[in-house]
């Protein structure tokens, strides 16, 4: 799913994604690009919180949690990932977009870090994007 906000404006993304993976894996990447069409104009700000959820720790559910500062930065997991288990993973950003460019695009990414196993999306997943305001 991409987003496309208008120049200078304070935007709230936000994705709910169930994915499961073809096989254990250890590690899974996860990021947001927030760029223009070009891929020449970064946001002015952009901050972004990761929770991968279901991860098993001596038998109870845990989550593990990062954040970055930078559109197109990832994020990595050291959990292991069962195979055929849905996880959740919450991604939640804070972006202003380029000062000038209007044609701006926010998207996620996910993938399997170690065994470059496949990833499945669950069927109802979702991002969306609140629009804040325009900075100036």
């Amino acid at each position: 799913m991409a987003a496309v906000p208008t120049a200078d404006t304070w935007v709230y993304f936000s994705c709910k994604i169930m994915y499961s993976t073809a096989a254990i894996t250890t590690g899974l990447t996860a990021g947001v690009w927030a760029n223009n069409a070009g891929a020449t104009a970064a946001p002015q700000y952009f901050n972004a919180r990761f929770r991968f959820g279901g991860f098993a720790a001596a038998g109870t559910d845990s989550t593990w949690e990062a954040y970055t500062t930078a559109h197109g930065a990832v994020v990595t997991t050291t959990g292991v990932v069962a195979a055929n288990t849905w996880y959740l993973l919450e991604i939640d950003a804070l972006i202003l977009t380029h000062l000038t460019d209007a044609n701006f695009l926010i998207w996620p990414t996910v993938r399997s870090e170690v065994n470059l196993s496949a990833i499945n999306i669950k069927e109802g997943s979702h991002c969306g994007v609140a629009v804040l305001h325009v900075d100036s």
